[in-house]
């Protein structure tokens, strides 16, 4: 539980790191800033369910 804490917390940080840092631009990656904003929540969320059935021992 602790690890999977940390591993959401970095992927939430590099995000925010590289859209403060590419404001001006108004694009990270090659696309828009608020797609790659969702992309990373969206990311995190998939993360965390994925972890929860990996912790359950249920199949997919």
């Amino acid at each position: 539980m602790n690890r999977l804490f940390w591993i959401v917390m970095a992927v939430i940080g590099v995000g925010l790191v590289l859209l403060m840092l590419n404001n001006s631009a108004g694009h990270t990656f090659g696309m828009n800033n608020n797609d790659f904003g969702r992309l990373i929540w969206v990311g995190v969320l998939v993360m965390v369910i994925g972890a929860s059935l990996l912790r359950s021992g249920r199949s997919p």
